[in-house]
């Protein structure tokens, strides 16, 4: 074994681990963001709010990342002419389906919420939304942070795949790497190594928030 082409190539490592990082760190953003307005719609009055929001969450739960990355980054394109460059593919297609993830995991914190909270929010002349945005979703989120914190790992662990449509985040550098070095056993050790130190930390830091949070 060789370990030299590893600290040799440490910049090739670090430029796909910063792509990795961009990636999951744009994706998450927008799943956060999309998931709790899909929650929304799946706890609304509105029936019809109700059926689309339950029809996306069981359709993008149940397509395979990969196979849902590819559709956006080919399957738009043939369809309707929209040809979208692969980072922009691979950010839509991980938000996509973990707003799906995420969605359900906001709409279990909500409800665990006890009602007694809104009924004394709306006791005081709080609005619904005034209400919801001051009394019910700050407690939500402080149960929802082990959960959404898991998403988050596997979100990044999933960005791996868009090195199917090119994008050069670590997976791609890595197999590119492997080319040019003809050193599988090492490059590939120091990938995995890097992941595992990646989702470690993240689920570190998700853990202090839960500690941070904790009632």
């Amino acid at each position: 074994m060789d370990w030299s082409v590893v600290f040799d190539n440490s910049g090739v490592f670090l430029s796909g681990l910063w792509m990795t990082i961009q990636l999951s760190v744009v994706s998450a953003a927008i799943a956060a963001v999309a998931g709790l307005l899909i929650a929304l719609m799946r706890i609304s009055r509105l029936r019809v709010l109700r059926i689309i929001a339950a029809a996306y969450i069981n359709v993008l739960r149940s397509v395979p990342p990969f196979a849902l990355i590819i559709y956006v980054y080919y399957g738009i394109a043939i369809a309707v002419g929209i040809d979208f460059p692969p980072f922009t593919a691979g950010v839509l297609a991980l938000a996509a389906q973990y707003a799906a993830w995420m969605a359900e995991v906001y709409r279990a914190g909500i409800q665990a919420v006890p009602s007694g909270q809104s009924e004394a929010a709306y006791s005081l002349g709080f609005s619904r939304p005034r209400a919801f945005a001051t009394v019910i979703l700050p407690q939500a989120l402080r149960i929802v942070i082990p959960p959404l914190g898991n998403n988050v790992v596997g979100l990044i662990k999933d960005s791996s795949l868009v090195s199917y449509i090119g994008v050069q985040e670590l997976i791609r550098n890595s197999q590119l790497l492997v080319s040019t070095t003809f050193r599988p056993f090492e490059v590939y050790t120091a990938t995995l190594i890097i992941y595992l130190v990646l989702t470690i930390a993240i689920s570190q830091v998700f853990g202090w928030l839960e500690r941070r949070h904790a009632t």
